[in-house]
């Protein structure tokens, strides 16, 4: 299963996600539900968007094993 970090990295930035749709170009609806992982498969090229706004590898995005522990 796919779980992103876009919350936990966007709140640590103070960025809002009203600011980090005005810079993407995605709808805050999409990335909020991104953000609570209810969607799960955005394209590659919306990752690179997010993770250019955020400053982050596209990688850094998803959670993996290490961050549950």
């Amino acid at each position: 299963m796919i779980v992103f970090k876009i919350k936990e990295i966007r709140e640590s930035r103070s960025i809002t996600l009203y600011n980090l749709s005005k810079n993407t170009g995605i709808s805050r609806t999409y990335l909020r539900d991104l953000e609570n992982n209810k969607k799960t498969n955005p394209t590659l090229q919306m990752l690179y968007k997010i993770s250019l706004a955020l400053d982050v590898n596209v990688k850094d995005l998803f959670k993996t094993p290490k961050d549950y522990y």
